[in-house]
């Protein structure tokens, strides 16, 4: 059985390309109105790419150690919040890839087993 799904691979991309990842997710989301009752976090994710954005700028004039440590901290927890916000889609669009699309992610196409 074939389903679509949201591609989870969001360890590799790059710091800029995640910054502005995040920015048109948060920005398809907000218009979707499947998907009003998540505001909350999708506050928290337009907060946290805030940050990494600003300690990314940061990092471009003064690399320190403590930069790197902010930005790899602030990346990571922008990761989990769009895991939570990207399972929430896959679970409300049931594969159906104009909502995971309009919603500004990426399909993974993959075989499921359904027993799973």
């Amino acid at each position: 059985m074939k389903t679509v799904r949201i591609d989870f691979n969001f360890e590799n991309y790059s710091v800029p390309a995640l910054i502005v990842f995040a920015e048109r997710v948060s920005k398809n989301v907000k218009r979707n109105t499947f998907f009003s009752d998540i505001r909350v976090i999708i506050e928290d994710l337009d907060d946290l790419r805030g940050y990494l954005l600003l300690y990314y700028n940061e990092a471009t004039y003064n690399e320190n150690v403590e930069h790197k440590a902010l930005i790899n901290q602030t990346q990571e927890d922008l990761i989990k919040v769009l895991k939570i916000v990207s399972r929430y889609v896959n679970r409300i669009a049931n594969g159906d890839q104009t909502v995971i699309c309009s919603c500004g992610f990426h399909l993974e196409e993959q075989t499921i087993d359904p027993m799973y």
